[in-house]
């Protein structure tokens, strides 16, 4: 069986979660609430561990709201299938 796209985002940030805050058991259920150590300096790590991986800028306000890896994972695929606006050149003058 083939994985679709959706999956290997899941897979992969689930992956990034379980390194970032160091716990194995991590699954796609978890919650901030049920991760030890899954707090607001964590959670900025989490981003910036997604970001690097993804090759992705994640809007700080859907992060906000992010309280669980299924969320992440949502936030995520949306980001990775979003057009990407290219940003102008600004002169140093």
């Amino acid at each position: 069986m083939e994985a679709t796209p959706g999956t290997r985002i899941e897979g992969k940030v689930v992956e990034i979660c379980r390194l970032v805050l160091k716990d194995s058991s991590i699954t796609i259920e978890s919650t901030s609430t049920s991760v030890e150590g899954w707090d607001s300096l964590s959670h900025m790590d989490l981003i910036a561990a997604i970001e690097a991986n993804f090759g992705i800028e994640l809007d700080v306000m859907d992060m906000a709201d992010v309280d669980s890896v299924g969320a992440l994972v949502e936030v995520v695929a949306r980001a990775v299938n979003s057009p990407h606006e290219e940003m102008p050149i600004r002169s140093s003058s």
